[in-house]
This record gives structure tokens, C-alpha cells and sequence, in this order.
């Protein structure tokens, strides 16, 4: 009997021993990239292959990017990994820890992080839990969204949620024509007075409208380059206008313009209220301005306030005409980027039409290829909404001698080029 209670409980040492080595060997063990890795016995090879196809919520990861799928009860954006239907889509999130104060930005990108198809710049932070976002590509690549996340406002440092989806992909489409034109400045000088309605026409290519003190233009050589050249004269209002309009080929869907300025040395913003507009702007339908209160037009200027170049818009839903005022003035877009006399600067700015009846335009304004305006949700005008007028509108001004320079100042612009988006 001995031998056999030996026996039993020699038997009985070997199965624990054998549990607990099975029990060893299924350790999650942490890998060199925070990973959990099994210790298990090696896996069968004639085993059929798993699917590696994520969940519908997971982000897809780029080799480039590491994105992770964030915890229940974190924010978490809502369309990660699906095709787009469409070039224009709402994205939404759920973030359970929204408070009163929290604030989102919001982009897209052709790659991980990147800005160049949708960027909802920092000074526009909104705290809704969706974006509507058009015009995107409709060629079926991966675009890469980020959202971030200011929790205790703007101050605060932000968290980012990433992950990526696929644009829509249109295999009937037609390619549109190419609508682009640029300024051809001759080579040589045009003195002042010697501008005229058919010089304009030579120069844009398009037909001329109307004009204001042609007589103030001229065509000229600066730093070995040839420059358009506005001349600003005092007078009560700031200074006279100088104002030339052509008929662009009308567009419902919008245009981008592109130019080069410079304000030549000995340049003054102004008297004691250092404002104006200068170079070529864009416009269209009843081309609002001058504190008017229609909403069948609009019109894109860039501006000036003391030494920073800004962008001066009217549109149909703009503040002071929400507000109901009258005259309802345009909408200033500070970009907080300085200007000095005597350099170079390339301003540029994209006009995205709204739908008809929606608010659902679109502005970016760039100073030497940087993003530095921003403006969504836009009615740019009632009825069809149409880019139709190419202006070259500079001066001084406001409406009272307040804005004067007090002498002669030069503003020269080059490299103008204006396209259909």
C-alpha cells in the first residue's frame, strides 16, 4: 500500500508541475515595442490564415504613422477606414469628455498629419462635434484626417485623434478645361497718363469694364524687374481710387488669384488710421462694396492695417450684415503677417462658391504660400452664386483725410495669375 500512495502522489507532483508550466508559457510578455507578444507553443503552420482585416472603428495604419484606436470612452472620430461617396461629407466624432470649454481643430491630408486638402486653422476653433467639408478629391486616394483637441480651451494643450479614409472616386468624369490666365507686363515703360482701356485688355487678356484714375498707373522697372505701378495721391477721403475692372469667364464653382506685391521705400500706411487695399482682387455678381447692403454679390480685397497684410471680404452672411447695420462694411481677416517696404511679398487667396441657397462657401487666404486666413460656412452671395470680375482696386482709405498719407506712395505688383478651382 505504501508503494502505491508513493505512486499516486508521485503522479499527482507531475500533473501540477505540468499545469504550471502551461500556465508559464501563456505570459503576455511586453516586446521591445510595447506590444503584447505570446510565449504560447509555436503555431501550427497547416493552420488556416487569419484575417487581418481590422475592425470597422479601427483606424487603417500607414507604415509612416502611428495612429492608435483610442480606448472606449474617448473621443473617436466616426468614419475612420470607409470609402467617401461623395467630394463632400460631414466629419463627425463623439468625445464623452466634452465640457463647455473644450475647442477642436480639424484637417486633412495626403499624408499622415498633413494640411494640403483641409486645414481649419487655430483661429477658427469651434466646439461642434462635426465639420462639413467640400471640394475634396475625387480620385480615390487615402486621405488622412486629425482632429485635435483643446479640453480646457484654447490654451490649453491640445490631443490629437488620427486615422484615414478614402476619397471618393469618380471614373466618369470629364476633364474640366483649364481656365488660367496671368498679367502680361510689357517690357518696357508705360508712363503715367498713358494707360488705356486697351492696355488693360492687352495686358489680363480679358475685356475691360470700367476704371477709376487710370491716369494714376503706369508700368515700371524696380530691382531689374518689370512691376505694375498704382500711384496713391492724398486727398480728403485717404486717397484717390485707383480702380480698374475686367469680366472674368464666369465661374460657379470659384477661382483662385495669385500675385506678387511690394511697397516701394518711402511707403505710409496712412495718417492716424493706417488702412487701404491694394493690387488685384477678385469679385462677383453686384460686387458689394463700400459698406452696401446687398447679398446678390461679393468681392475678396487684400488690404493693409498699419504694417500687416489682411484680406478684406464682402459676402452675404457677413458680420455687420447679420448684425444688421448700415452701411454694413466688409469683414477683416487679420493674418498677423508683417509687411516691410521694400520686399517682396506673394498673396494669394482661393475663393470656394457656395451651393446655391447654402452656407457652405469657403476662403483661404496665404501670404508666401502660407495659411494664414480661414473662413467656412459661407453664403458668398444669393441666387447663383458666380466668380465674374477681375478689379485692381488700391488706395488709402476709409472715407476721411484721417487715412492721408500726406504724400505720394507706390504700391507695384507682378506675377498675377488667376484660375477657375
Amino acid at each position: 500500500m505504501g508503494k502505491n500512495v508513493l505512486v499516486i502522489l508521485s503522479m499527482s507532483v507531475l500533473v501540477l508541475f505540468y499545469q504550471n508550466c502551461n500556465e508559464l508559457e501563456s505570459v503576455q510578455t511586453p516586446s521591445s515595442d510595447n506590444r503584447s507578444i505570446s510565449s504560447s507553443a509555436p503555431p501550427n503552420l497547416n493552420a488556416p490564415e487569419e484575417a487581418t482585416t481590422p475592425p470597422p472603428d479601427q483606424p487603417v495604419i500607414d507604415d509612416n504613422q502611428t495612429i492608435t484606436d483610442p480606448p472606449e470612452g474617448t473621443t473617436q472620430l466616426s468614419n475612420c477606414n470607409k470609402v467617401l461617396e461623395s467630394t463632400e461629407t460631414d466629419f463627425s466624432w463623439t468625445d464623452p469628455g466634452q465640457t463647455e470649454a473644450t475647442i477642436y481643430d480639424f484637417w486633412l491630408g495626403s499624408i499622415p498629419g498633413g494640411k494640403d486638402i483641409y486645414d481649419h486653422i487655430g483661429n477658427n476653433q469651434f466646439n461642434d462635434l462635426t465639420l462639413f467639408v467640400n471640394n475634396l478629391p475625387n480620385d480615390g486616394q487615402t486621405i488622412y484626417q486629425t482632429l485635435s483637441i483643446f479640453r480646457d480651451g484654447p490654451n490649453d494643450t491640445p490631443k490629437t485623434v488620427s486615422c484615414a479614409v478614402t476619397a471618393f472616386k469618380n471614373i466618369n468624369e470629364t476633364p474640366k478645361k483649364e481656365s488660367k490666365a496671368s498679367l502680361k507686363i510689357p517690357s518696357h515703360s508705360i508712363a503715367e497718363g498713358q494707360f488705356k482701356p486697351s492696355t488693360w485688355e492687352s495686358m489680363t487678356g480679358e475685356k475691360y469694364i470700367s476704371s477709376n484714375n487710370l491716369k494714376y498707373f503706369s508700368v515700371v522697372n524696380y530691382a531689374d524687374k518689370w512691376w505694375v505701378q498704382a500711384k496713391h495721391v492724398p486727398y480728403s477721403r485717404g486717397t484717390e481710387r485707383v480702380i480698374m475692372s475686367s469680366a472674368l469667364p464666369k465661374s460657379n464653382r470659384g477661382y483662385r488669384l495669385t500675385q506678387t506685391v511690394l511697397f516701394k521705400p518711402g511707403w505710409k500706411p496712412g495718417n492716424t488710421k493706417l488702412t487701404g487695399k491694394f493690387g488685384f482682387s477678385l469679385a462677383g455678381g453686384s460686387s458689394q462694396s463700400g459698406g452696401k447692403t446687398g447679398t446678390d454679390g461679393w468681392s475678396v480685397r487684400p488690404s493693409w492695417a498699419d504694417d500687416e497684410i489682411r484680406f478684406y471680404l464682402y459676402y452675404a452672411n457677413r458680420p455687420f450684415l447679420v448684425q444688421g447695420r448700415n452701411p454694413a462694411y466688409g469683414h477683416t481677416l487679420v493674418t498677423r503677417e508683417k509687411y516691410v517696404p521694400g520686399k517682396e511679398y506673394k498673396v494669394s487667396f482661393e475663393v470656394v462658391l457656395n451651393s446655391p441657397g447654402k452656407k457652405d462657401g469657403q476662403f483661404r487666404g496665404y501670404i508666401n504660400d502660407k495659411l494664414v486666413a480661414n473662413l467656412d460656412n459661407m453664403l458668398w452671395m444669393t441666387g447663383t452664386p458666380e466668380v465674374d470680375n477681375l478689379w485692381f482696386s488700391s488706395f488709402h482709405g476709409g472715407g476721411t483725410v484721417e487715412y492721408s498719407p500726406g504724400k505720394n506712395v507706390y504700391v507695384v505688383v507682378r506675377d498675377v495669375i488667376w484660375e477657375e478651382l
